[in-house]
């Protein structure tokens, strides 16, 4: 900072010395009027001190005047965050951070961190996800879901969900498994591509609407379930949940997802470009106002149409990849809900943000920590549970 006296009375003055800086890291160069380094303090801690400048007059460098500089400095906003635990008497515990990578085909990469709002407040981490396989490795199914702020056990909801998810669609997928191959994979020598992606999509769509659809209720049976074991109402484990399940067929990836709340699903070709949003998000007017997977979303007489609603089905080519996040991760990134439907805005999050910051080419232990670190980016107002999961193939 640089001092200036060139208003008023002081006007006649140059500052000669300033007593006090020693110890605090700051240096004056008097011949510069220039206060600089770096405050030595403690982390989140503010720092006051108070200073003796002493000035000479400048058409008479012999007289001499003292007076008084209160310097004050703000900690960086970032160090007054803090880290406490949740206290240790409370139930259903889970762990801050929980990531992995299965290096498979396809490749599955996911991870899970607590948000900073969270750990200020010694708060659980309430997102969570869960991806299988079917024991031939045929299928994949991956989800991830975000606990409501407001439930006292959504971190336990969250978890419920996406592995009820994730589990009721394998074994639906496996059992189903023959009937499903005859119809995927049925060929005709005179069929083109095109007609062959019609066909294909048209046959997962008959196929896949029961078993999708099935899994989402049974993780709200699930989590109905559990709040009647705990004598609890079940909104207190509310949760969002997404989930797909993908299989690949020479060069195309068949994609049945399901998505309830709010966050993003979507499908995007890193070599086109070309985009698919699996849904649309459940925003409300206000920030953490949405839907969650609770029995009024299966309404007797009205389930299937509503699951209808909110299933899709996509015949993708092979290098397409599958994005699953929730808010804590959508928000900062896309901002509102035009920007999760734009192309360019996931052309540009997956080659300048995600792509750019992660060494996808190199899957393994490493990477899945590497994508931690990158979930705990900065973004101003935006510290919310932080979870993201990939599915691609090489």
């Amino acid at each position: 900072h640089s001092l200036d006296l060139s208003r008023g009375p002081l006007a006649a003055y140059r500052i000669h010395s300033i007593a006090g800086l020693e110890g605090i890291g700051l240096v004056f160069d008097c011949e510069s009027h220039r206060l600089h380094g770096t405050p030595r303090a403690e982390p989140g801690q503010a720092l006051q001190k108070e200073l003796e400048v002493v000035l000479a007059r400048r058409d008479n460098p012999a007289a001499r005047a003292t007076a008084r500089l209160s310097l004050f400095i703000n900690p960086h906003p970032r160090t007054l965050w803090k880290k406490i635990e949740p206290d240790a008497s409370l139930t259903h515990r889970k762990e801050h951070r929980r990531s992995l990578c299965d290096m498979g085909s396809p490749m599955v990469l996911a991870a899970s961190v607590r948000g900073r709002s969270h750990e200020n407040s010694g708060a659980f981490r309430e997102d969570d996800f869960h991806i299988g396989r079917t024991p031939d490795g045929t299928w994949t199914v991956a989800a991830v879901s975000d606990g409501a702020g407001s439930a006292k056990l959504s971190r336990l909801g969250s978890s419920i969900a996406t592995e009820t998810a994730v589990g009721s669609l394998l074994a639906a997928l496996e059992s189903c498994g023959t009937g499903l191959d005859a119809a995927v994979t049925e060929s005709d020598p005179a069929e083109d591509a095109s007609a062959r992606s019609a066909r294909l999509r048209k046959s997962g769509e008959a196929l896949l609407l029961e078993p999708v659809g099935r899994a989402a209720f049974a993780a709200s049976k699930a989590i109905q379930a559990k709040a009647d074991e705990l004598g609890v109402e079940e909104k207190a484990l509310a949760a969002t949940l997404m989930f797909a399940a993908v299989r690949r067929i020479g060069e195309e990836v068949l994609v049945a997802s399901y998505w309830i709340g709010d966050g993003a699903a979507a499908l995007f070709d890193p070599s086109s470009g070309a985009f698919h949003l699996l849904g649309e998000a459940d925003s409300g007017e206000y920030s953490g106002q949405t839907r969650f997977l609770l029995s009024q979303e299966f309404p007797v007489g009205a389930v299937w149409e509503t699951i209808r609603k909110r299933f899709r089905f996509h015949c993708v080519p092979a290098g397409t990849v599958l994005l699953l996040m929730t808010d804590g991760v959508s928000d900062p990134k896309f901002g509102t809900d035009n920007a999760l439907r734009d192309p360019v805005r996931w052309q540009s999050f997956w080659k300048d943000d995600l792509a750019a910051q992660l060494p996808l080419s190199e899957p393994g232990p490493a990477l899945a920590e590497k994508l931690e670190d990158y979930l705990q980016f900065w973004s101003q107002g935006e510290h919310d549970d932080r979870t993201l999961a990939l599915v691609r193939w090489p």
